[in-house]
């Protein structure tokens, strides 16, 4: 139709204009940074059954760019973690009221919470701690998997923190807008019902799927279009949650020269960069495809959206 035309065109057009903001939030590199200036990355989640996910949250941020990278996961999950990579920082807090989570917490700019995170945990004493923490010294949440379960059951807690973006699929997103509006999604998932339950929670909403939706507040809102694939194996939501969390703190820092909100930015291109990935991923292996392969392909799909190879 005319109309869905002209969405496309619209969208499109927005696609290229997000993407050029690459360029602006991305640090330069020179001599005067120091180790921690292009970004401190907390992932919590990993469990005994669940230990790759935090992994390819981490993994995804430190080959964007991001410096420094720790998990926030439960005891039996450290070990096999921290054979992953010698990158990543470990600490297995989680389970164990007694840590001192205020001071790791407050090292990091963002805070990706959910990757393996499961819900079968005994208490979420420490999981609110860690939350309030990072609260009151205004670091950025990303919420994505499990961690929009933690996100529903303390929804008193977060839903009043405005520095916080929701990763959704179509069955999380549904989940979220039951519980705040008492009904299920009456047809297929538009922008403007994302729109309205960003605007109620007050915060950014990624929806994933065919097309990721993107809204701020329900106020600002983008369509990403940009190419990705059709294999759906596990573990590429994780490296959209890593990518999120870093460009989110990116975006902040450069929030004076975007004329967007920062968090629908670093979502957007986030997005972009892991549709891509999993695009240049698919071409090479196509059916065997896995996000572990994908890994490899992120830093080629940063190159090519900064460098503008691929607008």
């Amino acid at each position: 139709s005319i109309r869905y035309n002209h969405i496309w065109v619209l969208a499109m057009t927005s696609n290229v204009e997000l993407l050029r903001k690459l360029e602006i939030i991305t640090p330069a590199l020179t001599a005067s940074l120091h180790k921690g200036s292009c970004g401190r990355i907390g992932v919590v989640g990993g469990n005994e059954m669940y230990s790759g996910a935090p992994f390819y949250a981490a993994m995804t941020a430190l080959r964007i760019g991001c410096d420094l990278a720790t998990i926030f996961c439960f005891k039996d999950a450290k070990d096999s973690i921290k054979s992953y990579s010698p990158d990543i920082m470990v600490y297995p807090c989680l389970d164990n009221e007694q840590c001192n989570v205020d001071t790791f917490v407050k090292k990091n700019h963002v805070l990706v919470v959910g990757p393996g995170l499961g819900r079968e945990y005994k208490s979420s004493t420490v999981l609110i701690k860690i939350m309030q923490t990072a609260m009151e010294n205004d670091i950025d949440l990303v919420f994505d998997a499990d961690g929009l379960d933690f996100y529903m059951k303390n929804m008193t807690l977060l839903e009043k923190y405005e520095r916080v973006t929701l990763t959704p699929n179509i069955v999380e997103f549904e989940r979220l807008f039951k519980l705040k509006f008492g009904e299920g999604l009456s047809k297929p998932l538009e922008m403007d019902t994302v729109n309205k339950l960003s605007a109620k929670l007050n915060c950014c909403i990624l929806c994933k799927g065919e097309h990721d939706l993107i809204s701020y507040r329900g106020i600002h809102e983008v369509i990403n279009m940009t190419i990705g694939s059709h294999r759906r194996c596990g573990g590429q939501g994780d490296l959209l949650s890593g990518a999120t969390g870093l460009l989110t703190y990116w975006a902040r820092k450069s929030a004076t020269h975007l004329e967007q909100p920062y968090p629908l930015v670093a979502a957007f291109i986030a997005s972009s960069i892991v549709r891509h990935c999993s695009n240049l991923t698919f071409g090479v292996h196509g059916r065997s495809m896995l996000a572990s392969d994908m890994l490899k392909y992120v830093p080629q799909a940063f190159d090519d959206i900064y460098k503008s190879n691929y607008i």
